[in-house]
């Protein structure tokens, strides 16, 4: 069952050409409306201005992060928004920015905690057990009394950004993926074929991040420009407002983080055996990132030109 055929919206099945409106009734009644959202082959998950956060979908393995075994097993879809306990009014925790992978969930709280719950194959979730986690959990760790701004999950690894502009990847490194300068079978440098600690992608300090985006075997990030550099930063006219990964595969890409009112800076990428962030040269405007990455697109977006590609079939 492809993600066009899976009903989203009280049964209807949403695979027309057209945009059709889902159900924002379903998102809280009083919760003041979706301000965030995330979508990815198998589930889609909202955030409302109250800080609540809603998912539907196929729940198999934990990605929705409903406490109901049911959903869990895969043996019933979800086809209304239903509300994630824990988060929103009289818990003390507010989500703030979500991002839906294929299958497992990130989600950050106004106070700067990362939560994570589905499937921890490759240690995606940031902790070492179990397999599949059915609610949100709060990733320590790497992470532990740091504030976390924005999240991106991918098809095995994930992202989260920092308030400091710090970088932290965690789970499969088999394309090289989370920056750390290897590969899965890379040796020492490759630290392993995955890493189920957040870490810090030290080849972007001191560089400040504001964004990032991942997709199934590569990352993007915007980062601000260093104070005085010249060397191929983009164009100070230039407003960059928006960077994101190709599909990458039947994962899709997600991303987050602010980039409103930022001009200048540079984009980094990394992933599909670039095994280390690559500055990517913006000065000639801004266009498909993908560059030789072999289909994996990233993308960003200006006020001058938007540029646009595919993932991989």
């Amino acid at each position: 069952e492809g993600a066009g055929d899976i009903p989203l919206d009280g049964g209807r099945q949403l695979s027309g050409a057209q945009p059709i409106r889902s159900d924002g009734g379903a998102c809280g009644g009083g919760g003041g409306g979706v301000v965030a959202a995330s979508a990815a082959k198998f589930h889609s998950v909202a955030v409302t201005a109250d800080g609540s956060m809603h998912a539907w979908g196929h729940g198999r393995g934990g990605r929705l992060g409903l406490d109901d075994p049911r959903v869990h097993s895969g043996n019933e879809a979800v086809l209304l928004p239903r509300i994630i306990r824990g988060f929103g009014p009289g818990t003390g925790r507010y989500i703030v920015a979500v991002s839906a992978g294929k299958h497992h969930t990130l989600a950050a709280t106004q106070s700067g905690e990362l939560f994570s719950w589905g499937s921890n194959r490759d240690g995606r979730l940031g902790y070492g057990a179990p397999d599949t986690q059915p609610t949100p959990r709060h990733v320590g760790g790497g992470l532990h009394g740091i504030v976390v701004t924005a999240v991106a999950a991918a098809n095995r690894h994930s992202v989260a950004l920092t308030a400091a502009g710090d970088v932290f990847t965690f789970g499969s490194n088999a394309a090289g993926q989370l920056g750390h300068g290897g590969t899965a079978g890379s040796g020492a440098g490759g630290h392993g074929a995955c890493s189920a600690t957040p870490r810090a992608v030290e080849h972007l300090r001191p560089r400040r991040a504001v964004a990032v985006a991942a997709s199934k075997k590569h990352t993007v990030v915007l980062v601000a420009a260093l104070s005085g550099d010249t060397s191929g930063g983009s164009p100070a006219s230039m407003s960059i407002s928006r960077i994101s990964c190709g599909s990458g595969g039947s994962g899709g890409g997600s991303g987050g983080g602010s980039a409103k009112g930022f001009s200048g800076g540079e984009v980094f990428t990394w992933g599909h055996k670039c095994v280390s962030p690559r500055k990517v040269n913006t000065s000639a405007g801004l266009g498909v990132l993908a560059g030789g990455y072999g289909g994996h697109a990233g993308q960003a977006s200006s006020s001058a030109y938007q540029g646009s590609g595919g993932g991989e079939g």
